[in-house]
Formats: C-alpha cells, structure tokens, sequence
C-alpha cells in the first residue's frame, strides 16, 4: 500500500512539474505581451509551484518529516509570494499604462486549460499525503486566480486605468496567503509543527 502511494505520489508530481512549467512559460510570456502586473505576478508562482514539484519528487519515500518540511516550505513560498504581490500592487498605484486585455484574456484562457488537467489529476488523491494536499491548494488557487484574470481581462477592456488590474493582484496575494495559513493549519494538526516546538524546549 505504502508502495502504491509512492508511485502515486511519483507519478502526479512528474505531471504536475511539467504542467506547472508550461504554465510558467505561458504567463510569464502573457505578462511581457500584456502588460499586466496580475497574470506576471502568477507566472512567479507557476515557477515556485513547478519547483516544488521537482522538490517533491525528491521527497517521496522518505519520512513523512521530511515531506512535512517541504510542505512548510512551500507555505512559506505562498506567504511570500503574496506578499510581494500586495507589494507591487500598491507600488504600480497611479500608473498610466493599461494591460492588454485580448493579451491577458488570451494567455489567462491557455494556462486555465493546463490548469484544468491538473485538476483532474490530482482531485481524487488530494488528501492521501501532505505533499498532494499542498499541491492540490496550488492547483486550486491556479484555477481561482485564472478565472480572476478572465474577469480581469473584461474589466479592463473597458476601464481608463489600470486599477482593475492592480486590485485583482492585491487579491491574488490574499488567496495566496490564505493558502499560507492552510499550510500551517495542516501541520499543527499533523504535529509535525507541535513536535518541533517541543523539541525547541526541551
């Protein structure tokens, strides 16, 4: 049983990488062609989310310590990463030039089809160990966010400014810090983050 998980565990986080990856590369260039702070600032965590799932594969068979630790890491990559895309947001307040919105539209619809197919991969074995239900908040927040951006990408085709833009990357960051917090949550329930408390003062 313990094998099968493995394999699972396996195969899933090679999909995902390569899948994370594509995605990466289609906001990262959507965000260049587009001018847009909100599908740039998600193209960073397509490239966190594909690293992770390099990392993972490293992971699998080991303890469930060790798993524990780079799903804690991880956690901290969405705190991060959200917060710097709070940051950015508020620092691009006042700036004339607008987004494309066919651009944005158009990338956001692509990666949201890469993000479906990661859906269905991961849904039914989500909760089987720490590294997929990590990697399926990833998944989830992926499809909120591309949904957000398709919004976003109607908005701004008939905004003046591009505060549209920046508002739905303020809220692209508390999704992610959520995400954060859930990470945390996970852990204390496990123990993993209990234990190491403990040992901090013995």
């Amino acid at each position: 049983m313990i094998k099968i998980l493995q394999l699972k565990e396996k195969n899933i986080s090679v999909l995902l990488f390569f899948l994370n990856f594509s995605s990466f590369l289609i906001k990262f260039i959507g965000g260049l062609n587009s001018n847009s702070l909100a599908i740039m600032s998600h193209s960073y965590d397509m490239f966190i989310d594909a690293l992770v799932s390099g990392i993972s594969l490293w992971a699998i068979g080991r303890e469930n310590k060790t798993k524990e630790k780079i799903a804690l890491i991880k956690g901290f990559l969405f705190f991060l990463f959200g917060i710097t895309t709070i940051c950015s947001a508020f620092k691009n307040f006042g700036e004339s030039t607008l987004p494309n919105p066919t651009e944005l539209g158009f990338y956001s619809f692509l990666s949201i089809l890469i993000n479906i197919a990661s859906i269905f991969l991961i849904f039914r074995s989500r909760n089987e160990s720490i590294l997929l239900k990590t990697s399926w908040f990833a998944c989830r927040n992926d499809f909120l966010v591309n949904l957000i951006l398709l919004i976003d990408a109607g908005i701004i085709h008939k905004a003046v400014s591009n505060f549209p833009d920046l508002i739905i990357s303020g809220f692209i960051g508390y999704i992610f810090i959520s995400s954060f917090l859930e990470t945390v949550v996970d852990l204390v329930k496990s123990g993993f983050l209990n234990l190491n408390f403990r040992s901090k003062n013995a």
